[in-house]
Formats: C-alpha cells, sequence, structure tokens
C-alpha cells in the first residue's frame, strides 16, 4: 500500500462496487472580481486574493463592496443570488477577490468638478478607488469625508470644515482598470515566496479560516477553457486532503475555428490564424505550424503559383500546399441546445467533479441575468441546509428567482420546454426551464454523464460524486486528531466503532442506503504497511439514488361496467 511516505488522516474515493447498474454546513467559494475599491480603507480589510466571509447584504457592502456591473465585479452576482434573493436568502458564503486596487487601476488621476451645496456633493460611479478621493489643500478624514451610497450608485463628499465646501470645486482621484484582469488572474497560483491568488488562495479557506470548500465557482469566469480546467484540478486533494465540487457554465458566446480557402481568402485580416496539418509536403519539417500552432495574424495572400503564399503579420510568408486552407478562430454564439451540445463536447467540460450549466437566467423585474452555476449553488445551499448540511439531495427541479431563459442580447430562440431540457440533461448539461408558470432548475446529472456510455456509475448523479467526497472529507476530519497516537487494538476499534455511528446515521436519515460497513482488511493492509505506520480503512457505501423518473401505466378495463347494470 505505501508508495510514498504519509503522516495524517487520509481518505480517497475508490473504484464504484455498484451491482445491476445498467443506466441508471456547506463551504461555497466564489472566485472573481467584487468593486472593493469602493470599500474604504479596503486595504487594511484582507479582501484581495484571501478568502471572505460574508454572511448578508450589508455585511458584502461593508466588506467587499456592491454594483449592479456584474460583468465588471462578477462576485456581485453570488450577493445578488444569495442575499436578495425574493424566495429567500442563503449563506454565508466565502469570496476570493482578485481586484487589488493598488495594482488594476489607471495610470492617470481623473480631475470631475463638483458643485457644492450647503458643503455637499456627489457623482455617480463604481469605478472610483474611495481612498484615493482629493481635494487641493483639503485633508480627507478632516476637512471632508467620502462615502458610498450602493443603492444609488454615488460617491458623497461632504465638508467637515466651519465653512462649508460651496460652488464649483475640482476633485481628483484614480480609477480602477479591469482591462489587465484576465483568465490569468482568476487561475492565479502560488509563488516561491508564499503569495497565494486566485483560484491558487483556495487552500486559505481551511488553511486561515479552518473551513473544508464544498463547492467552488468563478462565475462567467468558469466558461474559459484554462479557467475550467484550473478548476477541475484544484478542487482535487485542496491542502493535500479535501476534495471539493466544482459548478460551471457554458458560454452564450465562445470561440470556434473556420476554415478559410486561402484562393478566396481576402478582406478581413483580424483574428488570430493557423495553418492546415499538411503545412507543407513534408508536414515533419514544419511540425511547429501545424494546426493548432498559432503562427500569427495573415496580412496577404498571394494565389500564383502550386504553392500559394501567406504573409504573416511580422512579414514572414508561409507556403501551403495547393489545396491548402488556413484556419481563423471566429467569435461565435452558443444559444442553441445544439450549439450548447456542441461546444461542451469539443472543449471537454466533462469532468465528474464539476456540473455544467446552459444557458442563463434572467429576471424580468428587477432586468437581472444569473448565471447556471449561480442558482445551482443557491440551491445547493438550500438543499443541504434542509438534510443537516448532509448533500444528499441534488438542486435540480427546485424554484429558481427568474422569469425566463436567456441566451444572449442579440439571441432569437424563444426557449425550450421539458424536452430540450432533458435532452440537454442527456448529455450532462444542467438547465432551466418553465414548469406551470415557475422557472426551475433541471438535471441532477455530472458533467461526466452521457445516457447510455459505459462510465463509473459515480458519475450518474451531482449527488453520489458530493456524498462521496462528504464521507471521506468527514473521516478525515475525525481522525485527523488521533494521528501520531499509538495504533493498539483499543485505536483501531474506537475508530471502526465511531466511524460505523457515522454510517448508521446517515442511513437513518436517508441519505446512504443498505447496509454500509466501515472494514479493516488484513489484504490491505500489508506487514509493511503496518510497520510503517500507513493504515487503510476500506467505507464501501451506496448514496440513496435520486428519483429521476416516475413512470405509471394507466389500463382501461370494462371491469366498472357492472356498476351501471342491476343483478339480476
Amino acid at each position: 500500500m505505501a508508495n510514498t511516505y504519509k503522516h495524517g488522516a487520509y481518505a480517497k474515493i475508490g473504484a464504484s462496487a455498484a451491482q445491476n447498474a445498467t443506466s441508471t454546513g456547506t463551504i461555497a467559494v466564489y472566485i472573481g472580481t467584487a468593486p472593493v475599491n469602493l470599500v474604504q480603507e479596503y486595504s487594511t480589510k484582507n479582501v484581495v486574493n484571501y478568502p471572505k466571509k460574508i454572511s448578508n447584504l450589508l455585511d458584502a457592502q461593508k466588506s467587499v463592496g456592491y454594483s449592479d456591473d456584474w460583468d465588471k465585479f462578477t462576485l456581485c452576482e453570488a450577493i445578488a443570488a444569495h442575499f436578495d434573493n425574493k424566495l429567500g436568502n442563503i449563506g454565508p458564503v466565502y469570496f476570493i477577490n482578485v481586484l487589488d486596487p493598488a495594482v488594476h487601476k489607471k495610470a492617470a488621476e481623473t480631475s470631475k468638478t463638483l458643485n457644492f451645496v450647503n458643503g455637499s456633493a456627489s457623482f455617480i460611479s463604481d469605478t472610483v478607488i474611495l481612498d484615493t478621493v482629493s481635494i487641493t489643500g483639503k485633508t480627507a478624514g478632516t476637512d471632508f469625508s467620502v462615502d458610498y451610497n450602493f443603492t444609488t450608485g454615488k460617491v458623497i463628499i461632504n465638508s467637515l470644515e466651519a465653512t462649508p465646501l460651496s460652488g464649483n470645486v475640482e476633485v481628483k482621484f484614480f480609477e480602477i482598470d479591469l482591462s489587465n484582469i484576465d483568465e490569468d488572474t482568476i487561475i492565479g497560483g502560488v509563488t516561491s515566496s508564499g503569495q497565494y491568488s486566485g483560484i491558487g488562495a483556495l487552500p486559505l479557506v481551511y488553511q486561515e479560516l479552518g473551513k473544508v470548500p464544498n463547492l467552488v465557482l468563478a462565475p462567467k469566469w468558469s466558461e474559459n477553457k484554462k479557467v475550467y480546467q484550473k478548476l477541475c484540478t484544484a478542487i482535487q486533494d485542496i491542502n493535500d486532503q479535501w476534495d471539493a465540487f466544482a459548478l460551471a457554465d457554458i458560454p452564450l458566446e465562445g470561440e470556434a475555428e473556420t476554415n478559410i480557402d486561402i484562393y478566396s481568402y481576402s478582406g478581413d485580416n483580424t483574428g488570430t490564424f493557423y495553418t492546415a496539418a499538411a503545412i507543407a509536403a513534408d508536414a515533419t519539417a514544419y511540425s511547429d505550424r501545424l494546426l493548432s500552432k498559432v503562427i500569427g495574424t495573415i496580412t496577404a495572400v498571394t494565389t500564383t503559383g502550386d504553392n500559394p503564399s501567406v504573409t504573416i503579420g511580422t512579414g514572414n510568408a508561409e507556403s501551403l500546399t495547393i489545396n491548402g486552407t488556413v484556419k481563423k478562430t471566429v467569435t461565435t454564439t452558443v444559444d442553441t441546445i445544439e450549439e450548447a451540445l456542441a461546444w461542451k463536447r469539443t472543449n471537454a467540460y466533462d469532468s465528474e467533479r464539476t456540473k455544467v450549466f446552459w444557458p442563463q437566467g434572467y429576471d424580468g423585474g428587477t432586468e437581472r441575468i444569473f448565471h447556471g452555476s449561480t442558482l445551482g449553488c443557491v440551491e445547493f445551499l438550500r438543499a443541504d441546509d434542509n438534510w443537516k448540511n448532509v448533500p444528499a439531495e441534488t438542486c435540480s427541479n427546485k424554484e429558481i428567482p427568474v422569469t425566463a431563459q436567456y441566451f444572449g442580447a442579440n439571441a432569437t430562440n424563444q426557449g425550450f420546454d421539458r424536452v430540450g431540457a432533458n435532452n440537454l440533461n442527456e448529455y450532462g448539461i444542467s438547465t432551466l426551464f418553465s414548469d406551470g408558470g415557475k422557472l426551475k432548475l433541471w438535471g441532477g446529472h455530472t458533467a461526466k454523464y452521457q445516457y447510455g456510455a459505459d462510465d463509473d456509475p459515480r458519475c450518474i448523479f451531482d449527488t453520489y460524486m458530493r456524498m462521496l467526497m462528504y464521507c471521506e472529507n468527514q473521516f478525515q476530519k475525525r481522525q485527523g486528531s488521533k494521528i501520531d497516537k499509538p495504533f493498539n487494538r483499543g485505536l483501531r476499534d474506537s475508530i471502526l466503532t465511531s466511524e460505523q455511528k457515522q454510517l448508521d446515521a446517515l442511513v437513518a436519515v436517508g441519505a446512504l442506503i443498505g447496509e454500509p460497513k466501515i472494514l479493516f482488511l488484513a489484504s490491505e493492509n500489508s506487514t509493511e504497511d503496518l510497520m510503517t505506520g500507513d493504515f487503510k480503512f476500506d467505507i464501501p457505501i451506496t448514496v440513496a439514488p435520486q428519483y429521476k423518473s416516475s413512470t405509471a401505466e394507466v389500463l382501461y378495463t370494462d371491469a366498472g361496467l357492472s356498476s351501471l347494470v342491476e343483478e339480476g
């Protein structure tokens, strides 16, 4: 068993032991951008690349700020979903904000002339860095105060002097610049000096706050393939021990490669282009220029001769075979079921440790647009709470605070019903649709699921994976304090007894079914393992399956006709 040195309590998800299977208090962590620039003395509150617990709307405004511009400030969507939800609020949640006003700010100072009346003036902005507001010859906090109204979106300046400010006064301040925040900023990492950022800061949730992450999200950013892939790896063995489940989204717009015949190519020279696989007669010699290797922007195409020439922006010319083509990446819409299915398949959004959603949800009353992942997280938390923090129930078939499906600003898709929703579910895409006039989430599968595929049964339902993670994480939490104690029969029996009680309790509430047992087998614990202090327990469990469908066959019989005739 022991291939590497171990010191601590460990657990892992093993291969399923499913039989006769044919087809058959949650810690949510969000990574993104928050308008901490609107929070006074934000730099003293540890709200940049560090997990921040948010319990309610007021707490959010004071800690990380709030703005209705969710495209700029992606974490504000989660604030609204969890703490301004007409169907009920649920939390807390944890934010890892990557926006640092000290770094992500415009180089030049902004100047604005304000008209002070009775010593007060205001202006609308969600990009102002509140701590940088200044007035020439005046001292902030002594001569004037600066505040922010999150309801109106106004910066409010009040004069504190005996003779208050009056008339036109020039006010200066710096603004944030989000242009250099990209997928790499969200992915982040850990430097050699121990500085954490983005998804890379996920270990700090347990390391600094003592909380084990259960659900991890990056609304808007998880539509990016690089971010999704990083989420898939980051949620495994957090702090070398914890496993979490990620929620992600398929975008409403994405990138696609388009073939362009070099003989008919003309006009638009923008975008990133790729050479075809057969760039030359000897493809091996040009292996660095095969499909998917960027060669730059094409500025000209010469079609004379047998080997047409493509001129790249750098001035270099690439020779193509006579039937060659170039490939251009273009932005395309993902606003139909067929496009969503194709995008998921092409971009490999198929990890069993994730759940992916498409499309988004629109609330006509507030004109707010929510990602499916955010709505799913809210309902997971609500369901977990009903089960006393045991993740036994899916977020599917739960009403959500939106009024319509949303496919993009220019989309012509008028929506789909349960037939379309089931088509998406069949390929591991969770969605939403209107059932009796109420919008609800639909689909209890993981992103790995595909109807009829020969995959590990554990990937069928999100509850299967989340319960497996729950059981392994709980084992580690309970047994961690016993590490380095003498492993004698008393300790062995104590572990077996206490863990069996936990399994029995999960059966009692209906989260597990059957008779799960914790086992300490001689076949899994060699003399060498025991001698080196490495012990292995097996816990095969059966998670209660989801009641995914129900079919009743109603038959006609003439037996009741006899009741119409009098007995002779």
